[in-house]
């Protein structure tokens, strides 16, 4: 292969065969157009022939499986999304999408990576996906969408006054008490 031994195989019934599987060991193929020849020297009247051929190897294939850590979640609620990549011994980034917005991005560890978000928007369903990178031997891919329902927390208000009963002609405070408390907007009195 491009100028280096892989190794000999005895002629059987007019046939001799090699594999080679494992792209970690010296004779293994690498990725790309691979000049391979065979040669034989020639054995009991059979004269010396050499053939060639080339062999294409391709990046092996991969999968992406997404999964949520609260589907329904509610506004602010912090989620877990974990993406994993078969096969596991992969290398590479995986970038977390809402739709066409990055998320984030996270690193690789033993094939699979997390990412954790508190902001999609409430009253929606958002279409996540995460997308592998890919790495030198391994082709990259998309996972399929998680549908995230992010609902809308439910609030409550409680009144209260400064002072009860009060004086005619006396100022009295109205306080409301929004809960949750990281609610935000305006309250009418």
């Amino acid at each position: 292969k491009n100028g280096q031994s892989l190794g000999s195989a005895y002629v059987n019934n007019g046939t001799a065969s090699i594999t080679l599987s494992d792209p970690l060991l010296p004779w293994g193929l690498s990725i790309g157009v691979n000049s391979l020849t065979a040669a034989f020297g020639g054995y009991n009247g059979y004269g010396n022939w050499t053939a060639s051929t080339t062999q294409t190897v391709t990046t092996a294939p991969s999968t992406v499986t997404l999964t949520s850590s609260a589907n329904p979640s509610a506004a602010g609620q912090s989620i877990t999304l974990t993406a994993a990549v078969s096969p596991s011994q992969v290398n590479g980034s995986m970038q977390f999408l809402d739709g066409s917005t990055v998320l984030g991005t996270v690193q690789l560890a033993f094939g699979a990576a997390s990412f954790t978000t508190s902001t999609l928007t409430a009253g929606t369903v958002h279409s996540l996906t995460a997308v592998y990178s890919g790495d030198p031997t391994t082709a990259g891919s998309t996972s399929a969408a998680v549908m995230q329902t992010v609902n809308k927390v439910t609030s409550t208000v409680a009144l209260g006054s400064s002072l009860n009963p009060a004086p005619y002609g006396q100022g009295v405070t109205f306080t409301a008490t929004v809960t949750p408390t990281l609610a935000t907007g305006t309250v009418q009195f």
